[in-house]
């Protein structure tokens, strides 16, 4: 009876210290399995980047399931008055102005993810003008949302009013 207590016990040190190594190992290697929505949004993020590598546009309602998965930032290409009055959710404001450079401001835009811009409306170029300009300056995920600010108000989804975090 000692002998299979013993044996027990030596199986149960053995098993919490391959744990603790295995962990330890995976830490170091920044691959922690802790979390598990991490291959899903990894898989989302290459879902997102194998739709809209070509560029392209968004309607409203695909606008409003990417804003929920975290994994695009929405440029608002209206005036700062404009995006004060009212934006989508964690947008950018980034006017623009085709008399300006606006190698600066993009310059400053994360390099990965997808960027959905925007403008007021459907006769608006103003977004369709700066996504090329981020195009050319070399990031591939950029699409417009062709509706605007007045479909996606119109579709009465969710809006921040104010400065944003950024501005």
């Amino acid at each position: 009876m000692r002998t299979i207590l013993l044996t027990f016990l030596e199986m149960l040190v053995l098993g919490v210290l391959a744990c603790g190594l295995s962990l330890g190992i995976n830490a170091l290697r920044g691959e922690s399995r802790l979390d598990p929505f991490q291959d899903v949004d990894q898989a989302r993020q290459a879902q997102i980047e194998a739709q809209y590598q070509s560029g392209g546009a968004v309607t409203l309602e695909e606008a409003k399931e990417l804003l929920a998965s975290d994994l695009v930032l929405f440029l608002d290409a209206r005036t700062q008055a404009d995006y004060e009055a009212g934006h989508i959710p964690g947008a950018l404001n980034l006017p623009f102005d085709p008399f300006a450079d606006p190698s600066e401001a993009i310059a400053g835009l994360p390099q990965e993810g997808l960027l959905i811009v925007y403008c007021s409306d459907a006769d608006c170029t103003k977004a369709q003008e700066l996504a090329e300009y981020i195009r050319y300056d070399g990031r591939d995920l950029v699409v417009t949302m062709p509706e605007g600010w007045q479909g996606w108000t119109e579709k009465g989804f969710s809006v921040e009013q104010g400065p944003g975090e950024d501005s």
